[in-house]
């Protein structure tokens, strides 16, 4: 069995009169006004921007301040879409009670995250049952950054 490889075609731009014909490979044409189609791509640009350093300076950083802390903490959660100004993060502590030096390292964390850009809210939730946490936030449409996957978020990146 033999595999064919076949170059991608580029997509094709033709500019006239203030207007954009764009035909990707499909050959599917649009027609748009110039500034959509430069406001597209600046979209487009930012938001994979935003995916990059979302990764790469908030769950990144978040995953290591797990591993560190993992005598206290049975995973961390963020709830998405990220939504509003705020990021949400729910830490479920190793204890079924609030763990009062915990909450201190999280209070640290937050502040860190705060003045490099990525305001938050983090909040600890006292160990239980995976259900449990759906009083606070939906799992399975949730980045679990640590833990043992029993509430099957919808991705993880540990």
């Amino acid at each position: 069995m033999s595999t064919v490889v076949t170059a991608k075609r580029p997509i094709q731009l033709h500019y006239k009169g203030g207007e954009v014909v764009v035909t990707p490979e499909d050959q599917d044409r649009f027609v748009i006004a110039s500034q959509y189609a430069v406001s597209a791509c600046q979209n487009q640009l930012a938001a994979d921007r935003f995916v990059r350093e979302f990764s790469g300076q908030f769950l990144k950083v978040l995953l290591e301040w797990c591993k560190r802390h993992q005598e206290q903490v049975q995973a961390c959660y963020v709830p998405i879409p990220v939504s509003g100004s705020c990021i949400k993060v729910f830490v479920v502590s190793n204890s079924s009670k609030f763990d009062f030096a915990l909450s201190d390292l999280i209070a640290d964390l937050e502040l860190d995250f705060c003045k490099n850009g990525w305001p938050c809210d983090i909040l600890q939730i006292g160990s239980g049952e995976p259900d449990e946490l759906r009083a606070f936030f939906a799992p399975e449409q949730s980045i679990q950054v640590c833990g043992d996957g029993n509430a099957n978020p919808a991705s993880a990146i540990s």
